[in-house]
């Protein structure tokens, strides 16, 4: 960051760290940057800035970012999977059962256990709560 700090992909991969590691409040304000400099980032960004926001409970601006995540690349799984999530949160459970459907169709071997071996999370928390917020959605 220091060598470039107006790089948009160097703010939302420095936020990904971030919240990775157990640090998401700091991680918003280099998405939000990020964002303002690239308002047409990749979705998985999106997604990632949705599990930023409801790692620190602010669960509407979660589903907000997950939605713009689903825009970009709708046909991500990550996308679908940060917008199933998103909504359980929020007690949006149609919706998000309608996102973990389209989770299914990107990939109908989905697998909840295989999913969360690779979820970085230093705090283990985190990883159950996305993972029992999927589980209630209908994936297994």
């Amino acid at each position: 960051m220091a060598l470039d700090p107006n790089s948009p992909e160097v703010l939302l991969l420095s936020a990904i760290v971030f919240y990775c590691s157990g640090r998401p409040e700091e991680s918003i304000p280099l998405f939000e940057k990020g964002f303002r400099l690239d308002p047409f980032a990749p979705g998985m960004y999106f997604a990632a800035s949705s599990v930023a926001y409801h790692m620190i409970g602010r669960y509407d601006e979660a589903v907000e970012q997950a939605r713009k995540a689903v825009k970009q690349d709708p046909k991500s799984q990550l996308t679908q999977i940060a917008l199933t999530a998103a909504c359980i949160l929020t007690g949006r459970d149609k919706k998000a059962r309608t996102a973990a459907a389209e989770v299914l169709k990107i990939n109908p071997k989905f697998s909840l256990d295989q999913y969360a071996q690779t979820l970085p999370y230093k705090d283990k928390s985190q990883i159950d709560r996305i993972i029992n917020a999927l589980r209630k959605a209908g994936l297994k």
